[in-house]
């Protein structure tokens, strides 16, 4: 059950940040479960908890409420939800084993079955503590293009995690139609956004309207899934080039998981340094429009050719996972594309191409390009 333990790390971090002392229950009543669960719709699945019944049947509680002469307001909604929410504590201080619907990443009672998660071998107790931090711990999962949540133990991430599900919660508020229930996709996009060069802390929302962010072509607009690489390139920013662990993971009909995957983020500062390099001679050589995106957004064009489970097979996400996507389809038994016209988005898979063959190189970049500069 990691998501328990990044729950209290993501508590500890706040409590520190705020100057509290709460506990996991104290935390979860004061700010979490009004912030994700407190509204008609909810930022996050509820899953098999008394909450989450409580909006699969919505409808037999509104028909009741009629029926026994109570309107169908904020007040009556308020009223069940508190209920339920009595209801999951006690659940919580009855706990002795990490159940699924009480504990987020628990398992069914019997562990074999497809909606098992992050079972162990391990003779593991849960208690009321465990119920509600793997909560906050799931709650802080980002998610990534193929369906994957990555649990990042990172004090930034913590923060930028915790100030994105208020900004979230405004804005769902604030957009029609827009689908409820995707707090780890929203996760995923928000931490893109919070460490790129283009974030803007006195708009920090202006990053919605952007391309591949949400899907607005019929209701319910969706939140994008954010792309690996691109989220990745974006904390390198932020996190330096220390290794940082990360738990892979996908809870759905069919549970299942990865494990632990380090994070190699210097591989992302050698890619955004080689891209930068290379970036002013495509400009001198090619023109403008084959290096039309600067240096600094390297993380809004990036894509690698490997989805994240089959990058994560390589045991650490490294710069070799890295490599761009398309590039194949150009090397020996690939594709072996003709040239033809292309889109400006398109002119620049040549420099993201070399940027990450320039980046294998290594040492002897620099001289390979010295060499092509006096040619």
């Amino acid at each position: 059950m990691f998501t328990s333990i990044i729950g209290r790390r993501f508590l500890d971090r706040a409590n520190s940040r705020d100057g509290r002392s709460r506990s996991p229950a104290e935390f979860f009543d004061e700010e979490f479960f009004p912030l994700v669960f407190g509204h008609d719709d909810y930022l996050m699945p509820a899953g098999n908890s008394k909450f989450g019944q409580l909006v699969n049947n919505r409808k037999q509680h509104r028909a009741t409420a009629e029926r026994e002469g109570r309107a169908w307001d904020d007040a009556e909604k308020t009223r069940l939800r508190n209920e339920a929410l009595a209801d999951f504590h006690g659940a919580a201080a009855k706990a002795t084993e990490p159940f699924m619907h009480v504990v987020i990443g628990g398992y069914a009672e019997a562990a074999t079955k497809t909606t098992s998660g992050q079972v162990t071998a391990i003779d593991h107790r849960a208690g009321a503590d465990d119920v509600y931090l793997s909560w906050i711990g799931a709650a802080a999962g980002a998610g990534v293009a193929g369906g994957l949540v990555l649990l990042i133990d990172h004090d930034a991430v913590f923060d930028a995690v915790r100030d994105g599900w208020a900004l979230y919660r405004r804005i769902l508020a604030e957009t029609p139609n827009l689908k409820a229930n995707q707090l780890e996709t929203w996760n995923g996009q928000w931490l893109r956004h919070r460490f790129s060069a283009n974030y803007d802390p006195a708009n920090p929302a202006s990053f919605i309207h952007g391309p591949d962010i949400i899907n607005s072509k019929s209701p319910p607009y969706n939140v994008e899934t954010v792309s690996w690489a691109r989220l990745l390139l974006s904390l390198g920013r932020a996190l330096g080039d220390e290794p940082v662990s990360s738990h892979v993971y996908s809870l759905g009909q069919m549970n299942s998981t990865v494990g632990f995957v380090p994070l190699h983020l210097g591989a992302t500062g050698v890619l955004r340094e080689s891209y930068a390099t290379l970036h002013g001679f495509y400009r001198a050589v090619f023109g403008e429009a084959a290096a039309a995106v600067p240096p600094d957004r390297l993380d809004e064009v990036y894509d690698a050719g490997h989805g994240f489970a089959q990058a994560c097979a390589r045991g650490a996400i490294g710069l070799s996972a890295f490599e761009p996507s398309g590039l194949r389809d150009f090397l020996p038994h690939g594709k072996n594309k003709q040239p033809r016209p292309v889109t400006p988005a398109e002119a620049q898979f040549p420099l993201l191409f070399q940027t990450w063959i320039f980046a294998m190189l290594g040492t002897q970049k620099n001289e390979l390009l010295d060499r092509a500069t006096e040619a």
